[in-house]
């Protein structure tokens, strides 16, 4: 790919709406994770604009505000989490193991179970991007993936097909009104 494609892939704008929105913003500048990701440029696509309708549409949120994700994200140890040493214990923290245990996903980076987290109900469609594969396999995101063998979960066959999808803003605002009551359910059963 030319460095004009890729400069093309990361400014499209469902790229700019995937990256960019206020909450991450601060999760991805936290001690130590802004220099992981100032790395060959990462900065860049993590500060475009318009993440919110993506992140913020009803369901996602629920996913990740709800209590022990939002513990885990805004941690202490989130340095270590992204710096992959210590990765299982900042993972393994009440209420985020009830959330990765499901379908078999006992360790954070298994993607077979992943698929099952992500699966339910459309989420796949979330991170289903035409081009964030691009982004990912980006020169500079390929170093930064490839810490501690983290390439192999991550160039998983699962996870490249689940950053291919149709790249439609509409899409997000379709699955909104789906995705609260769903989330809803979700946390009332299992929470």
């Amino acid at each position: 790919m030319s460095n004009k494609k890729k400069i093309t892939l990361l400014h499209f704008s469902v790229v700019t709406g995937l990256l960019h929105f206020a909450g991450i913003i601060g999760l991805l500048h936290f001690a130590g994770v802004s220099s992981l990701l100032d790395f060959v440029g990462l900065t860049v696509p993590c500060h475009f604009a318009g993440v919110t309708g993506l992140f913020h549409f009803a369901g996602v949120t629920c996913l990740l505000h709800f209590a022990g994700v939002t513990s885990l994200l805004h941690f202490a140890r989130v340095s270590t989490l992204l710096h992959f040493v210590g990765l299982t214990d900042p993972c393994h923290f009440a209420g985020v193991t009830r959330l990765l245990h499901f379908a078999g996903v006992t360790g954070l980076l298994h993607f077979a179970g992943v698929t099952g987290l992500l699966h339910f109900a459309g989420v796949t469609g979330l991170l289903h991007f035409a081009g964030v594969t691009g982004l990912l396999h980006f020169a500079g995101v390929t170093g930064l993936l490839h810490f501690v063998g983290l390439t192999d979960p991550f160039h998983f066959a699962v996870l490249t097909s689940l950053l291919h999808f149709a790249r439609s803003h509409v899409y997000f605002r379709l699955l909104e009104s789906y995705y609260q009551p769903l989330c809803s359910l979700y946390f009332t059963i299992y929470y």
